[in-house]
């Protein structure tokens, strides 16, 4: 896929793992954080904005699929939250998302994800 957004695009396994890693920290600080800040972060969906970031940083599919699938079931094993029936479905649901929206041609996958944020 062509770089269009000019965010850079890392390949290499060392990048990708890089990328998860720091996906996984996101996550693990995202309470602190949101206790930082004047408005409450969770409005924001943060777990399906790092899901996208690192989709558009490291431009592989199937890493996206896994940490999908894995980020919520990770966060539900750090802090207990979602529960574990809920996080499944947050994991099936991105995964559904990831697929219709990648399937496509760029212009509709934008407007799938933008909608996917909106609603």
């Amino acid at each position: 896929m062509k770089n269009i957004l000019n965010i850079p695009v890392t390949q290499t396994t060392p990048g990708i793992i890089f990328t998860d890693i720091a996906a996984i920290m996101i996550v693990i600080f995202l309470p602190a954080i949101s206790h930082m800040m004047p408005f409450p972060l969770f409005y924001l969906d943060p777990m399906r904005l790092v899901l996208l970031g690192v989709y558009f940083v490291t431009r592989n599919e199937k890493n996206a699929y896994i940490i999908a699938m894995g980020l919520p079931i990770f966060s539900m094993l750090y802090s207990g939250h979602p529960v574990f029936y809920k996080a499944i479905l947050i994991s099936f649901v991105f995964s559904i998302f990831f697929t219709f929206s990648l399937g496509s041609s760029f212009s509709s996958s934008n407007s799938t994800i933008l909608l996917s944020l909106i609603f």
